[in-house]
């Protein structure tokens, strides 16, 4: 119940939040992020917060990564953290 309300909370204040271009040479990863998808309970978190970089497939009912080279780092961050079976990791 907890984390429904945080992530409600989350994407009603986060088109106020604002996002640090970065600058030239910045921004790029050298890590991807992936999901074990044995783990993952298909809560849906992880696409509310960063859906550029997660999908939640509907057949399979377990969350993917549909960009593995990245995203807002940010905001794969804070997938990673919200995740409450922790399968969301960066392989380097």
């Amino acid at each position: 119940m907890w984390l429904a309300i945080i992530t409600k909370i989350i994407g009603l204040i986060q088109p106020f939040l604002s996002v640090a271009k970065p600058q030239k040479g910045e921004g790029k990863m050298n890590k991807r992020v992936y999901i074990d998808e044995e783990e993952c309970i298909g809560c849906g978190s992880c696409e509310e917060i960063c859906p550029e970089v997660f999908k939640l497939d509907e057949g399979s009912q377990k969350a993917e990564v549909i960009k593995p080279e990245g995203g807002p780092e940010a905001l794969i961050e804070e997938a990673i953290e919200t995740c409450p079976v922790e399968c969301i990791h960066w392989e380097e």
